[in-house]
This record gives C-alpha cells, structure tokens and sequence, in this order.
C-alpha cells in the first residue's frame, strides 16, 4: 500500500521533486515569518488593531508589484530573479530582530515600527520574486505530471503546516511568552529561507530570453482583459479570496483578544484546521473529479462562509458553544 504523498513523490522526475523539496522548505520559511505567530507577536507587543491590520494587507498590496515584473522575469529568468527577491527578503527580514532593542527604549510605536518594516520589506521582495513561481514551474513540470505534482505539492503543504504549528504552539505553552520565543520561531523561518536557496539553486531550467519583447508585458495583460471568461473567473475568484483574507486576517486576534485563548491553544487550533485539510484533501480531489470544481469550490466557500459565523456565537458565551472552535 503506497502513501500518496510518496507515490506521487517518487512518480515525478527529478526538476519537479527537487521544486517539491524547495517548496517544503519554502513553506518553513513562511510559516515561521508571516503566518499566526506574527500576529501574536505584534499583539503581544501591544501593536493596535489597526496596525495589525495594515500589517496584513502588505501582502495583498505589495503583490501589485507583479504587473509591472514580467518584462524583467523574462529577460532575467525566473530563476535568476527569484534567487535574488528570497535572498534580500531574507535579509530584510532581519530587521526584526532589532526589536529588543527598541523595546529597551521603552518606546512600544518604535517596536511597531521595526516589525512592520520588517514584514514591509519581506513582502515587497516576496511579489518582485513570485512572478517567476509558476513560469518555472511549468518548464520543468510536463502538462501530464501537473495533476500529480500540484496534489503532491497540496499534501506536503498541508502536512509541513500541521507540523510547524504544533511546534509553535509548543513554543508558545507558556502563561506569558516572552518576546525571545517570538523571535526564535522568526529565526527558524528566516534561517529555512536561506536553506530554501540551496535547493532553488538546483533546480534546472528558469533560463532568460536573449530578446524581449519591449511591450510583452502591456500585450499580456490586454490579452486577458478582453477576455471575457477569464474576467467572470477573476472576479469570481476575488470575491472568493476576499472573504477568505477577511476571516484569516480576523480569527487569531478574535481567539486572542475577544475569547481569550492562550497563544498555544491558538495555534494548535490553527494546526488543528490545517491537519483537517490534509486528512480530506483526497475525498476533495474524487468529489472534484466526479463533479467538476465549480461545485466544489462552492462547496468549500459555503464552509467558510459557516465558520466565522461558528466563532461569532462561540463568543456569545452560549453554554456548550466553544465546541465549535
């Protein structure tokens, strides 16, 4: 009997194993910089709502800077592009752990300040450097391997993310976490970005063109705005994204702050919603196959869009109602 995550594994050849392999250090890195433990950290260092919220929306902003990369991702390559954005945005990341030092001050908007240009800069490197993702992607992984690549690679996401919350929430399982715990698990993502460059470097393929095309990049994007089904799918998938972002960018403050939930709990919590993805990703992708992926990804917003309203009643203080976290 084969495990999925290595039948699939061991199925594709060697340029899109050894992508798999940087996208689960990839995913280390991430997790351990901008995921739940980020928040708790500008919480924890009394950074207001409102901040926190502009913290968050660095990335959704910041991805902007795509539309104006494809002239230089594809007369660099997208290697060569991405190798430099994840080295300097490791570096840049950095930053933060310039905190303690402006916590000595005892001037906390400094500490807030540190943190935000830290994550500013992270950000702002990780768009310059994504365009090249799927270019790349997509010149070493053939049409017929793309099915199982991408639910391999869904399956070592969601394993890798179990594994790295449980570990924070093990960091975190304490009363008070003091800042040094925060900083180690941003530590741990930034040393994993450094190593993710080891494997990047080998990967083949993600060459440059010798000649480009001054306007390619106004060319592409006039080629899918007159596109009508693809402007249905984006706005579709807009919306779609736009309440996801809204829940995400809300539940870790809301157990934090409104339920009072130890950091711990929050993120083993967190772990707990990324193992129930893993467990079910199989029976999505039969229901997908028998039933198209419209129906399932309407399927999948419904749950969503069932869940903060779950969490809303839970802080009604309802006896019996935290069973729904």
């Amino acid at each position: 009997m084969h495990i999925p995550i290595v039948s699939g594994f061991q199925s594709l050849d060697a340029p899109p194993r050894r992508f798999l392999v940087y996208v689960a250090i990839n995913v280390v890195s991430w997790q351990n910089i901008v995921g739940p433990a980020m928040i708790l950290l500008a919480r924890k260092i009394d950074m207001p709502e409102s901040l926190v919220g502009l913290m968050l929306s660095f990335m959704p902003f910041t991805s902007l800077l795509l539309l104006f990369m494809l002239p230089m991702i594809v007369r660099l390559g997208p290697k060569r592009v991405m190798m430099w954005a994840w080295f300097l945005r490791n570096v840049i990341a950095c930053i933060v752990f310039l905190m303690p030092l402006a916590l000595a001050t005892n001037s906390k908007p400094l500490a807030w300040a540190v943190l935000m240009v830290a994550i500013l800069g992270f950000c702002i490197m990780r768009a310059i450097g994504a365009g090249g993702w799927l270019p790349w992607l997509h010149e070493i992984v053939p049409v017929r391997a793309r099915a199982v690549y991408f639910s391999t690679e869904t399956s070592i996401t969601q394993l890798i993310n179990v594994a790295i919350l449980f570990v924070q929430a093990r960091l975190l399982a304490v009363e008070e976490p003091g800042i040094n715990r925060f900083l180690l698990i941003f530590g741990i993502g930034i040393f994993m970005g450094f190593v993710s460059l080891f494997w990047m470097r080998r990967i083949p393929g993600g060459e440059g063109a010798s000649e480009v095309d001054a306007h390619i990049g106004f060319r592409a994007y006039v080629r899918a705005a007159t596109d009508r089904q693809f402007l249905v799918f984006l706005l579709i998938s807009t919306f779609s994204l736009s309440g996801m972002v809204w829940f995400g960018a809300s539940y870790i403050m809301y157990l934090r702050d409104n339920l009072g939930l130890m950091d711990s709990l929050t993120m083993t919590l967190t772990a707990a919603g990324s193992l129930g993805i893993l467990m079910t990703v199989g029976a999505w992708a039969r229901f997908t196959d028998a039933n198209g992926s419209g129906l399932a990804m309407a399927k999948t917003l419904l749950g969503h869009s069932c869940a903060p309203v779950l969490l809303i009643i839970t802080g009604l203080g309802v006896p019996g109602t935290p069973v729904f976290m």
